[in-house]
């Protein structure tokens, strides 16, 4: 049995919810299939390594979200790639709150 380690909860998110990642410089990574206050799953071909820090975008246009994040690959699987994020300042934590908050809704 596997243990999730998961200190918060993540909100699937539907493929019309139009979230997405980018690189730090602007690169469209894919789509953000999952979402939480301590990392997210993004559907990508992106080749990275367990562990590597990379600094990433969250894009929400539908709420004006363009937010850097720091985050550390955490796994490869079949939907894309899990990343944890290293640090999320307060504002971070806020918008990234506002999507979740967005879909947790529409999942209830």
């Amino acid at each position: 049995m596997e243990e999730n380690r998961r200190k918060y909860e993540r909100v699937k998110l539907p493929e019309s919810a139009g979230i997405y990642a980018t690189d730090d410089l602007g690169k469209r990574l894919g789509p953000v299939r999952e979402l939480g206050l301590g990392g997210m799953l993004v559907d990508t071909t992106t080749t990275c390594n367990e562990g590597d820090m990379l600094s990433l975008v969250l894009v929400d246009e539908s709420e004006g979200i363009h937010r850097h994040v720091k985050t550390i690959s955490c796994y490869k699987a079949p939907g894309g790639v899990g990343f944890h994020f290293h640090t999320l300042e307060p504002q971070a934590a806020v918008e990234v709150g506002v999507i979740i908050g967005k879909h947790h809704s529409v999942k209830a």
